[in-house]
């Protein structure tokens, strides 16, 4: 933590490592009237995912990997509404079932009941007495099977020296990463050999090694890129000058690994015994869902994406002390320092009636009503169940995700407003006296809009309600400005930090930006644009999209950079105001 001796003020921060912040001034953006990567996580309760970890889902694969759950739901309907994958963070506490294999333990890769499902048979291998076979496959159909095939032994030995009784063993270093094969015949000197397998990484190379020796043949069986440090601890038996090396159960679980199976992973036992063969299918036993995630839970699976590059956070629960570690999460990875801009939604579970969820809704957001970077999701939609396909009430939690997923797929400046929702339908029809209490207490309302014929977002806003500054009440400029805010700082970070301070570089930073901002102004030709030239609200003359560009370096280390910019904006509402005048009519005949 910075002590301030050495920093720099930015923004109310105390500043000391180097590189570009921005600070945002969305004072001058307050109405004047009285009423660069975009992805998603969600964070949520689900029947399958990985469990303290972070799960990439890809659009269509929801079912398969997350099973069901409120989480489940909204990875669909963001799926359904623009995005094509999201990071997803198990919030439950669920158990995997296992499998005991005698070496060591087959363990389910997606926890929960349904790993239940699972099934392993090991078998001999038709074409070797001394190998086996695995095969893994998920009654329930939501993985393919897996075979895995020739599994034991790795290497063939063969003593083709001029002496008696070959013998061999293996030992394990203390760190348990190489081993030691030592080879040896009696009345053969020739046939002494020591192989540290940490010198020769893989069973090739360790064959190569074995091979140089006049007294010794050697082969793969396998893969020959099987790391050599698989070996099974123990001695070497030959047999008429013959003998094997075998694999223990490391070789399971980095075939596994490597082979990228969606099933299971293999924990070799310490202590491992032989591989038990069980000739027939046999379940796993012992998978649980858990328990209804915690607070602490939910804060917990927060942490694990605070290295991840999101734009927004979608939460499965309407908890008010997960909904507070939440905001506490995205508004210190958005502030000066940490320098990953993010925004959030969340919702509260179904309630009895529609007074009851405006009413606690409307409580959740005035708890944040000075947060621009939370989404209150106003209202709980019908659609399919993930697991069942039956038509279902949903989570408000649900519309908040499918909220998120349009404003990312979508351009920055875009707004949410009047946006059609890809639900079947919504639970509550609210009335204009409703929607105007929803949108002035900070909630996200959406509804049945009767001349469109469709279920719409009312108006995409924040949580925000302290004034109207639409810098922060509205969602769609909160990630303009954050959009603004990452790219300067990638354009200029390059051009920038650890190059020496002269007044030529100045106006290379100065240029660069003056550039950006250029790329950003809205027209025919940019219609993607964030910046907009207009008329200035006080003077009432025009001005450009942005002005007052300079950059300053201070005589120390930093150089400042300041501009004028006019944000592009929102149209929600129209004023129509026909002038009827009287006209005299005459008929002749």
């Amino acid at each position: 933590m910075s002590t301030g001796k050495f920093a720099v003020q930015i923004g109310g921060a105390a500043v000391t490592v180097p590189g570009v912040y921005t600070v945002v001034d969305k004072s001058a953006l307050v109405a004047p009237r009285g009423v660069p990567t975009r992805t998603l996580a969600i964070v949520a309760s689900a029947k399958g995912g990985t469990v303290g970890g972070v799960t990439r889902v890809m659009a269509g694969d929801e079912t398969r990997v997350l099973r069901g759950g409120v989480g489940a739901q909204m990875a669909r309907a963001a799926f359904r509404h623009g995005v094509k994958e999201v990071f997803f963070v198990r919030a439950d506490k669920a158990t995997p079932a296992m499998l005991d294999l005698g070496s060591g333990l087959l363990v389910a890769l997606n926890a929960g009941r349904a790993s239940g499902a699972l099934q392993a048979k090991t078998a001999p291998n038709p074409e070797r007495a001394d190998a086996y076979d695995l095969y893994l496959k998920d009654a329930s159909g939501a993985e393919q099977d897996e075979p895995y095939r020739m599994l034991g032994p790795v290497i063939d030995l063969t003593y083709v020296g001029n002496g008696n009784t070959p013998t061999g063993s293996i030992t394990y270093f203390t760190d348990g990463d190489s081993a030691l094969i030592a080879l040896a015949a009696s009345g053969d000197a020739s046939a002494t050999l020591e192989v540290d397998t940490s010198t020769v990484p893989t069973c090739a190379e360790l064959v190569e090694a074995i091979n140089r020796s006049s007294s010794w043949s050697a082969r793969t069986v396998g893969d020959p890129r099987m790391p050599s440090s698989v070996a099974l601890n123990g001695p070497l038996v030959f047999n008429q000058g013959v003998g094997t090396i075998y694999a223990g159960g490391r070789q399971l679980s980095l075939i596994l690994s490597a082979s990228g199976s969606r099933i299971a992973e293999f924990r070799p036992f310490v202590n491992e015994g032989d591989t038990r063969i069980t000739g027939s299918y046999e379940f796993f036993q012992g998978g649980a869902d858990g328990p209804s995630p915690t607070t602490s839970d939910y804060i917990d699976a927060l942490r694990l994406l605070e290295q991840v590059p999101v734009t927004g956070i979608s939460l499965g629960t309407g908890d008010a002390v997960a909904v507070a570690a939440l905001v506490s999460h995205v508004s210190s990875q958005s502030d000066v320092k940490a320098r990953r801009e993010r925004f959030a939604s969340c919702g509260i579970a179904p309630q009895i009636t529609k007074t009851a969820f405006i009413r606690d809704s409307l409580n959740l957001a005035a708890q944040y009503a000075d947060v621009e970077r939370l989404v209150v999701a106003g209202n709980t939609p019908y659609d399919n169940d993930v697991q069942t396909g039956r038509l279902i009430e949903q989570h408000a939690a649900v519309l908040g995700a499918a909220a998120l997923a349009m404003k990312i797929s979508t351009q920055p400046a875009e707004p949410l407003t009047n946006k059609r929702l890809r639900f079947t339908k919504l639970r509550y029809t609210f009335t204009t006296e409703d929607l105007e209490d929803m949108i002035e207490g900070g909630v996200m309302p959406a509804n049945f809009d009767n001349e469109q014929g469709a279920n719409i977002i009312v108006q995409g806003i924040t949580a925000y309600t302290v004034d109207n500054n639409m810098g922060s009440r509205k969602l769609a400029a909160v990630d303009a400005t954050d959009y603004l805010n990452r790219k300067i700082r990638q354009r200029v970070a390059s051009l920038s930090v650890g190059k020496i301070a002269d007044e030529a570089r100045v106006k290379v930073i100065l240029q660069s930006v003056k550039n950006l901002l250029q790329e950003e102004v809205r027209g025919s030709r940019n219609p993607a644009g964030i910046l907009t030239a207009g008329i200035d609200l006080e003077t009432n003359q025009p001005v450009a999209a942005f002005r007052n560009l300079t950059a300053v370096f201070d005589g120390a280390d930093m150089v400042g950079v300041d501009f004028d910019a006019n944000l592009v904006g929102e149209i929600a509402i129209v004023r129509v105001r026909p002038r009827f005048t009287p006209v005299r009519i005459e008929a002749r005949a």
